[in-house]
């Protein structure tokens, strides 16, 4: 079998016939993929179009980490494809499209610094695109979220502290006090910024 006949059998229209027969094929077919000469144009671009899809595919079905792989792969096949002009890549639909779905997988792995990245580099490339302003803010949530739970934390243990602690510690009451109110005021502005970002999001009707 070629390239061609593998990439007709599972396409048409430019479109994938079935999705779940995309993934198993492509499995089965690695080699046959691996092998092909990249200097052939035509098949260089069959074997962009299933790595790029069969990555979304993975992302899709809640294999992130091997989706990122293979993400991480079809952009590198994407930027590196014979006349591509790197100023002109987001001009290409499945480049834009392999990066949201890889910032969304850093996302439901909770890779947080990673996925806000990429969303931001897709945000710098589509300004007026409220769908990755919207995923930032969720990302700064989460973020919020994180901080909220660290103060709650602090908090916790320096009573406990202050309890077992204080009649043979004395000074730990005015240590502890300190630290109290650093943890709460630092709460209370994470509780604050989280409100305001979940604001913006149902203002863009993301949520």
């Amino acid at each position: 079998m070629t390239i061609q006949e593998l990439h007709d059998s599972l396409y048409e229209k430019g479109r994938p016939k079935n999705l779940q027969l995309l993934m198993e094929i492509y499995e089965s077919n690695l080699d046959l993929i691996n092998k092909v000469d990249l200097t052939n144009l035509t098949e260089y671009s069959y074997v962009v179009q299933l790595t790029c899809d069969y990555a979304i595919v993975l992302e899709n079905s809640g294999y992130f980490l091997k989706g990122l792989l293979y993400l991480d792969e079809a952009i590198d096949q994407l930027e590196n494809f014979p006349k591509t002009q790197k100023e002109l890549l987001f001009d290409i639909p499945s480049y834009e499209l392999v990066l949201f779905h890889k910032a969304r997988a850093f996302y439901n792995l909770k890779n947080y610094k990673d996925s806000q990245l990429t969303f931001d580099k897709l945000h710098k490339a589509f300004p007026d695109n409220d769908k990755y302003q919207g995923w930032i803010f969720r990302i700064k949530v989460k973020r919020y979220e994180n901080w909220i739970g660290i103060g709650l934390g602090v908090m916790f243990c320096t009573l406990l502290l202050r309890t077992i602690l204080s009649d043979k510690f004395p000074w730990i009451n005015n240590v502890s006090y300190c630290i109290l109110l650093l943890a709460l005021v630092s709460t209370t502005t994470f509780e604050i910024g989280k409100l305001i970002k979940l604001k913006k999001l149902k203002q863009i009707d993301i949520l």
